[in-house]
């Protein structure tokens, strides 16, 4: 019976099964750290303080067509030294303007622009004198910078005991673009298609198929796979730092750009499979150097370890003993398979030939069997590290994922079984590949393929989502803190980490570390102490009512210098009082220093044991 004929009724299970795992997961797994972050509205300046003059240029609110050269900054009173200066895009990401100087006298002050300003909304703060304020000018359409908020964030309304006006705000989709994000997946499924279509091929070919060097379609292919794994590898880098740093795609498709990736494995990795990829090109250019058993292992070495940098995709905070080599493991495994897959299909079986096709036939099935049986060994590994129990398998859109995966591996590996059993039927005594074989052999390796790319699109759409048993801080690449500060009193104990801890939008980790449960109500307060800018409310409950860690990604810190952290709330016992420290943001790459006090808790609040 044809393949196909059989593999009607699988299809049917697995289109069944794709709907099952698009099913909306429970409410914890939809949103599983997304705490309640607000700012609030600075207060006022005190009369009498230096403020900017109505001359300044661009003035507050001002539209202008085209980008300016400088920024003329007026001041109501001279200034004894020049005030500081800070640019912020619509994204809060900073802008490095050019030198202060002054005019014609000490009220005036020119602020160069290094490069032209691209149509956007533009936040300047200032610092002179002992005041600070901060106004916005729009280029060309621009957006609206004051009207921002952190996804996620309830309506909620912050108050302390100044009585300012709290305002929501999220962190603006142009932090984390969703197009560089949804580019970002497409371009690293088809760099794994490509890089695993191109090793799987030269395996092959140096395995049982040394005869195919000499067929131009051949060498043809390896270039094609070649050149679609290095453009969409390039793609995948600019897309990553362009999330990872908050920047613009345009600006990270420079390689010099690309040295932000080295703050985690994930990022080196990604760096790694480039230049593995560039080294391929030697082999490509001559691609009899992966049969000369003189050149073979360094022809084909870099294809292997450029595969093998998939393998590191989970190890954004650090490798795993047993997750890293089985991701490794896994990787090479299914791309020795479906890359000869891909050779078999797009040349091999393109017609008939003889026994130099039929070797490369019998060759992939040989070659097959053991590939198949590590990407089966190192998955059981994985699925016991990243799944976390049994019960997640329908509890969770990870583990609908996997169970949907393993089917159409279950379907895909019979289906290999089908057609290895077919070429030996076939091909046992020929030693000549006639027409309608090679036409039955490659609709048969087409629908192995086809599963091999279903199976391959699950890992991609798994690989974005947070498996129980892995840390969200693995999970995900968030910035490496710049400084982590401890902050408490005897009742609550804290470790808060802010990275880059430069303007612009940060991430916070939040360690709670007693007490270990009993949490009610507790927030952090981030406030401003030399910049006129938003104070920040993160409300750790209900995320966390104990012991534990939550990341709070893309919160907006929108002046540099000191901010103090103020921790606060209640437990089931009483109130916890509150505790602070300090910490400074800095304008851009500078070192940050931390001064952690602590407060004593209020006499109305109650001694309590911690745990």
């Amino acid at each position: 019976m044809c393949l196909v004929k059989r593999s009607r009724p699988l299809m049917v299970v697995i289109g069944a099964l794709l709907v099952l795992a698009a099913r909306p997961g429970s409410p914890a797994d939809a949103a599983p750290l997304r705490p309640e972050v607000a700012t609030t509205a600075p207060a006022p300046l005190p009369s009498g303080a230096i403020a900017l003059d109505d001359q300044t240029s661009p003035s507050d609110g001002q539209t202008v067509a085209t980008s300016p050269d400088q920024l003329s900054l007026v001041f109501t009173a001279p200034l004894t030294q020049a005030p500081g200066v800070v640019v912020q895009n619509g994204a809060n990401a900073p802008i490095a303007p050019g030198p202060v100087q002054r005019g014609d006298d000490a009220q005036i002050w020119y602020v160069a622009l290094t490069s032209p300003l691209a149509p956007d909304t533009y936040r300047v703060t200032w610092t002179a004198g002992g005041s600070t304020g901060a106004y916005t000018f729009t280029v060309g359409a621009g957006t609206t910078a004051t009207d921002t908020t952190v996804a996620g964030a309830a309506d909620t309304v912050a108050s302390d005991t100044t009585s300012t006006t709290a305002t929501e705000t999220t962190a603006t989709a142009a932090a984390t673009p969703e197009t560089a994000k949804a580019l970002n997946v497409i371009a690293r499924w088809i760099s794994y298609l490509a890089l695993g279509s191109l090793l799987g091929g030269l395996v092959l070919i140096a395995y049982a198929w040394g005869e195919g060097v000499e067929y131009v379609l051949t060498v043809r292919f390896l270039r094609l796979a070649w050149g679609v794994a290095l453009a969409a590898t390039v793609l995948n880098i600019a897309c990553s730092r362009a999330v990872q740093e908050n920047a613009s795609l345009g600006s990270s498709l420079s390689p010099g750009a690309w040295g932000d990736l080295t703050d985690n494995a994930s990022g080196m990795a990604l760096l790694a499979r480039f230049v593995l990829l560039l080294a391929c090109g030697w082999v490509i250019s001559g691609p009899e150097r992966a049969v000369d058993e003189a050149t073979q292992i360094p022809a084909l070495l870099p294809a292997v370890l450029a595969v093998a940098t998939f393998g590191f995709t989970r190890a954004a905070s650090g490798l795993d003993l047993f997750l890293t080599p089985a991701g490794v493991i896994h990787v090479i495994g299914f791309s020795v398979w479906f890359g000869g897959l891909v050779l078999l299909w797009r040349v091999v079986l393109a017609g008939s030939g003889g026994e130099d096709l039929v070797d490369a036939v019998r060759g992939f099935s040989r070659l097959a069997t053991p590939a198949l049986l590590a990407v089966l060994l190192s998955g059981v590994v994985l699925t016991a590290k990243l799944l976390g129990g049994a019960s997640e398998l329908f509890a969770s859109s990870y583990g609908r994922l996997l169970l949907l995966k393993a089917i159409v591996v279950a379907g895909t590996v019979y289906a290999g079984m089908i057609n290895r059993q077919t070429v030996q039927q076939r091909l046992a005594r020929q030693n000549h590949l006639p027409g309608r074989t090679a036409v039955r052999l490659r609709r048969a390796i087409g629908t192995e393929m086809l599963a091999g790319i279903v199976v391959l699109g699950l890992t991609g759409w798994m690989v974005g989502s947070t498996p129980q048993g892995l840390p969200d801080a693995v999970a995900r690449d968030h910035t490496r803190p710049a400084f982590t500060t401890p902050i408490g009193n005897d009742n609550v104990k804290l470790d808060i980490g802010v990275g880059p801890a430069t303007v612009g939008l940060n991430d916070v980790t939040i360690d709670v570390l007693e007490p270990a449960q009993g949490l009610v109500a507790l927030t952090l307060r981030f406030d401003p102490v030399d910049a006129y800018v938003e104070s920040i409310v993160i409300s750790v409950t209900p995320t966390l009512t104990g012991r534990g860690q939550m990341i709070v990604d893309d919160v907006p810190f929108n002046a540099p210098g000191k901010w103090v952290i103020t921790a606060s709330g209640d437990d089931t016992k009483g109130k916890l009082g509150e505790s602070q420290a300090t910490m400074v943001i800095s304008a851009g790459g500078g070192s940050v220093a931390t001064t952690p006090t602590e407060t004593t808790a209020p006499a109305t609040a109650t001694t309590l044991t911690a745990g």
